[in-house]
């Protein structure tokens, strides 16, 4: 290419906090936590509950908190221990079970593509849009990429709540798989107040 001329998979684009008009106020960032050049519909990268950093397989025997007892009582993630705040910075975070139901029950959900990449176009009471990409799960390895997702919510230790969804159903659920690698859309509040 041309030096004047950029690539469209090398363009970077800024990380938004979207207003999609809901009860709580709470704002949704464009795009998922590690996304390449920030795009919506980059998958992004994979965390457990309380890590803050990707790894390259998510095993019970490789999770951090069977060997620490920091969290032995199932608190919720701590400040310092959620990924979003870690990678983004203060004013941002993981979303909380509350904001998963609630961007559920408020939001128009319609199952779309965006530069090929299948998903749910989320679109708000006030008509402002997110895009949530499909972007499978992570055990031993990546799977069900353009299929289906479950994006992780802070919630209690051994009782994680997450956002799963594919063609046809979106729903939340509290589970036992804070070992998998889920992905994260993280939230912020309107003000620059941080958490």
């Amino acid at each position: 290419l041309p030096d004047d001329e950029e690539d469209e998979d090398d363009v970077v684009y800024d990380i938004e906090a979207v207003d999609l008009g809901l009860s709580s106020g709470i704002l949704w960032a464009s795009c998922n936590l590690g996304s390449k050049n920030n795009k919506p519909e980059g998958y992004g990268d994979y965390f457990t509950w309380g890590e803050t950093s990707p790894k390259d397989s998510y095993t019970y025997n490789n999770y951090i908190w069977n060997t620490q007892n920091k969290y032995k009582n199932k608190s919720y993630i701590e400040l310092e221990d959620d990924a979003a705040r870690s990678i983004w910075g203060e004013l941002w975070r993981i979303p909380l079970k509350e904001e998963l139901e609630e961007l559920v029950e408020e939001c128009t959900w319609t199952w779309t593509t965006l530069n090929n990449v299948n998903g749910y176009e989320v679109k708000g009471p006030n008509g402002n849009t997110i895009f949530l990409p499909a972007a499978g799960q992570f055990y031993d390895e990546p799977y069900d990429q353009g299929e289906d997702a479950v994006y992780r919510g802070n919630y209690k230790r051994g009782q994680t709540f997450n956002l799963h969804f594919y063609e046809g159903s979106v729903y939340t659920m509290v589970e036992m798989h804070e070992y998998s690698g889920f992905t994260i859309r993280p939230v912020r509040n309107k003000t620059t107040e941080t958490y």
